[in-house]
């Protein structure tokens, strides 16, 4: 800025500022949408990345439901030191917790105080699944191709495998 008086006196400033039109990222990495842990296993890790040009602050929190309310969440890890690799990385203390489904989030700002959020939501499961064997009997003796049925339930569900083996091996 240059100005001129009446009398020709000048005077001027200058500033020096750095545009910034790229608003922060946060993603959660880890887990992945539709997790699931035993919390009786312990701690469960959680992964995220954070990129701005001028970062200022990120918070790690967790709250249950798929759908909370800002004023729902617990917080486990607030700071304003970032990775310089990007990644945030804390511990989940499951332990004591009801089994059901919850919300992860990764709230990270910039310096001009725009945020960035990720949201996860994920599953606590300590209960295994129920298994019954239904045909053939316990200690039957089979001769022919015979069918084997049963069930399996369970909320969580991820997969069922039926083994075969020889008596004895």
């Amino acid at each position: 800025l240059t100005a001129h008086d009446a009398a020709g006196n000048t005077g001027s400033g200058s500033v020096t500022v750095q545009i910034d039109n790229t608003a922060p990222v946060a993603l959660i990495t880890a887990p992945g949408p539709d997790g699931s842990h035993n919390p009786d296993s312990g701690p469960w890790a959680l992964r995220g990345s954070l990129h701005a040009a001028h970062p200022d602050h990120f918070e790690w929190a967790w709250a249950p439901g798929t759908d909370p309310q800002p004023g729902d969440f617990v917080a486990l890890l607030a700071g304003t030191t970032i990775p310089d690799d990007g990644v945030s990385e804390v511990e989940w203390p499951t332990a004591g917790l009801p089994e059901g489904l919850y919300t992860l989030r990764l709230a990270f700002a910039d310096e001009l105080e725009r945020v960035s959020e990720s949201r996860v939501v994920v599953t606590l499961d300590r209960t295994s699944p129920q298994v019954t064997l239904d045909t053939p009997q316990n200690g039957s003796v089979v001769w022919d191709p015979t069918p084997i049925r049963g069930q399996v339930q369970d909320v969580n569900l991820k997969q069922w495998r039926l083994d075969l083996a020889p008596l004895g091996g």
